[in-house]
């Protein structure tokens, strides 16, 4: 594959693709993203390649790799699916955590997801999800156990009449609350306002959201428990619906970053620049696709 110049300097961060829409990816019939970087200290001109993502016939993905700046792997997930398109088994490598678990999906007889068995590189069971769902279909329950089968916690989510998650609350093997968060939403299913909450149940964070008429979000807004503003995000678009920039405020209104985004003639994402609120660049990122 063709690798494109990228002159540009950008920080060197590990970070997975920025996922495009399935719907798209399946539309154009792309079998992989790959996103390269160049920087000063490594400054080959095509840059090193940050990340891979491979995708089948349906645009789900099928692999997915994080690479340090000298090539190795950092992160490395599979996935794979069965006819009807449920996912049956992830593997997950992370060379950071250590981590090499398999994880094998369960489902009941309505296809619904009812369990999920972790497994370590040995095939040694390490721990099993058991969840339960509503009418619609939607996960309500997931009880996590050791292998032995002592509870190590439990998550708890509440769906509305459409659908959409209106809570989602975890509690240790004890019973006691670790995490909790609420969303509220707009007559069009917009995501309007999330509040996360301590594990006392008092407000830790707020963002409030606001969208325009084509139901694009304009602008995301966080606050503290006392309702103070800490960070503001100003996102605009194209004249395709396509977002171009994202302008990063802290609570006294002063810039600390600007993104900007450029896409393709398949409307895909070509490119992402990062700003630092004087105005230098200090990142970049080149998204490079492979067809089918």
């Amino acid at each position: 594959m063709k690798k494109i110049a990228i002159l540009i300097i950008c920080l060197a961060i590990i970070h997975t693709i920025q996922a495009q829409s399935k719907k798209d990816i399946k539309a154009n019939k792309i079998k992989s993203i790959t996103v390269w970087q160049a920087d000063a200290v490594n400054s080959k001109a095509e840059g090193y390649k940050d990340s891979y993502e491979e995708f089948d016939n349906e645009g789900r993905s099928i692999l997915s790799i994080d690479y340090r700046k000298d090539g190795t792997i950092q992160k490395k997930e599979t996935t794979t699916y069965d006819k009807s398109g449920k996912k049956t088994e992830e593997n997950e490598f992370d060379a950071k955590d250590n981590k090499n678990v398999k994880r094998v999906y369960q489902y009941n007889s309505f296809d619904k997801k009812s369990g999920c068995l972790e497994y370590d590189a040995n095939g040694i069971l390490l721990k099993k999800s058991v969840f339960t769902t509503d009418l619609d279909g939607n996960n309500i329950t997931e009880t996590v156990s050791d292998a032995a089968g002592n509870l190590n916690k439990k998550i708890v989510e509440e769906f509305d009449k459409k659908g959409k998650k209106i809570s989602k609350t975890e509690t240790n093997k004890n019973g006691e609350l670790k995490h909790k968060e609420t969303t509220k939403y707009d007559s069009f299913g917009n995501k309007t306002e999330e509040t996360v909450y301590d594990k006392k149940d008092n407000i830790n964070i707020k963002r409030v959201n606001k969208f325009n008429a084509y139901n694009d979000k304009t602008e995301e807004s966080e606050l503290d428990a006392s309702g103070t503003l800490i960070k503001k995000t100003v996102y605009t678009y194209n004249a395709d619906g396509e977002k171009t920039t994202e302008m990063v405020y802290d609570g006294q209104n002063k810039l600390l970053k600007k993104i900007t985004y450029t896409y393709n003639s398949k409307k895909m994402k070509e490119s992402k620049q990062t700003y630092n609120g004087a105005g230098t660049l200090e990142s970049g990122k080149r998204y490079i696709y492979e067809y089918f």
